[in-house]
């Protein structure tokens, strides 16, 4: 799938602007916000992911790829609720490629903090810095 217009909880007003970001029509922090989650070898190429949660759970062989497009091709900052990508033996089933642009994780107040998960998921991805 591509959404050349990115993907975004917060519902616009009146007919989509050309590269307007795809609405979900649900407020974000609510507890129907929007969630994306890929599965299997599925692939997510958009300019950025707002207001929702995302999920990568394919396969250690197969897994699941959201890639943000460079800022040259339109890319922006990701701001995300929640962030999943859930590993089997160690190893991610899915892969956030952010390319050059930047990612936030406005989590609620009321949750853990993910940077240990964050910080485990940026190692994995460095294969533990070798």
């Amino acid at each position: 799938m591509i959404f050349d217009g990115g993907l975004a909880a917060a519902p616009l007003a009146g007919p989509l602007p050309a590269g307007a970001p795809l609405s979900t029509g649900m407020a974000a922090g609510t507890p129907d916000a929007p969630s994306v989650t890929l599965s299997g070898a599925a692939t997510l190429l958009t300019p950025y992911l707002l207001n929702q949660s995302l999920t990568l759970a394919g396969s250690a062989a197969a897994p699941a790829v959201a890639s943000i497009r460079p800022k040259a091709f339109g890319g922006q900052t990701s701001v995300l609720t929640a962030l999943s990508i859930p590993t089997t033996g160690g190893t991610a089933v899915g892969r956030l490629d952010l390319a050059d642009t930047a990612l936030v994780l406005d989590y609620a107040a009321t949750d853990p903090s993910p940077i240990v998960t964050v910080r485990d998921l940026l190692a994995g991805g460095f294969h533990r810095g070798d």
